[in-house]
């Protein structure tokens, strides 16, 4: 029996399930497979095992009755990344990223949304050609636009280190890309979510503390405050 069949009807049941309970089991079994036999996955599962795990932190699941499966379902990721991303890109390296931007998007943990982001750039680091950093580098620029500070922060500094780290092999037309569609557009982002900023619920901020949230008075502790912070590291970037 082909390897893609087995896994089809788990990775169908963990993207259509509607119960946080039913998807937390399945991707509990998907880890236990990729940690037992995921140096034996073949090419065609794993575009299929990367999209189950990536339909886990949809905007659908925000409750807080789903963070237990979106963790799980993060670990898979983390998993993938680590000990199997050689073959894993190969065979579904755009898949990679659309998996690693939604967890960045995802509202149930902001250190996990942290991560993915540095796994955006880990994966698109990985390919020797330019396509993946021009997706990871917008899916950054996306991301740079959170609500929340500490994410877009993190977005706009792992966006810059990216670009320096791989501009010395862009071509002129790849820099004049970069510049007009990457640093203009982030800095757009930011200065238009800026403008149209309000006051951030409780329930939205950080219950963890992280190297990229803005420290500042309470006085001034206020959205437009910090997207004013996110707009300056723009500037210094």
């Amino acid at each position: 029996v082909p390897q893609v069949d087995i896994l089809g009807p788990l990775c169908q049941e963990i993207r259509n399930a509607k119960n946080a309970d039913v998807a937390e089991a399945g991707v509990e079994a998907l880890y236990s497979i990729l940690e037992s036999t995921g140096h034996k996955m073949k090419n065609e599962s794993w575009k299929q095992v990367i999209e189950a795990i990536s339909s886990v932190p949809s905007m659908e699941h925000s409750s807080s009755d789903w963070a237990d499966s979106c963790q799980t379902g993060f670990r898979c990721l983390k998993l993938i990344v680590d000990d199997f991303l050689e073959d894993a890109a190969s065979a579904a390296r755009s898949t990679l990223l659309d998996c690693c931007s939604t967890f960045g998007r995802s509202r149930q943990d902001v250190n996990t949304s942290l991560t993915a982001i540095g796994l955006l750039w880990t994966i698109a680091d990985q390919d020797a050609g330019t396509e993946s950093v021009e997706r990871a580098l917008a899916k950054l620029v996306l991301l740079a636009s959170d609500t929340r500070p500490e994410v877009r922060n993190c977005s706009v500094n792992t966006l810059f280190s990216c670009i320096v780290g791989r501009g010395p092999t862009f071509t002129e037309s790849q820099w004049e890309s970069c510049i007009c569609k990457t640093v203009f557009g982030v800095y757009d982002a930011v200065t238009s979510d800026t403008e149209n900023s309000e006051e951030v619920p409780n329930e939205e901020k950080s219950k963890k503390k992280s190297r990229y949230q803005v420290s500042v008075h309470h006085s001034r502790d206020s959205a437009d405050k910090q997207w004013l912070a996110t707009q300056a590291l723009v500037l210094r970037g």
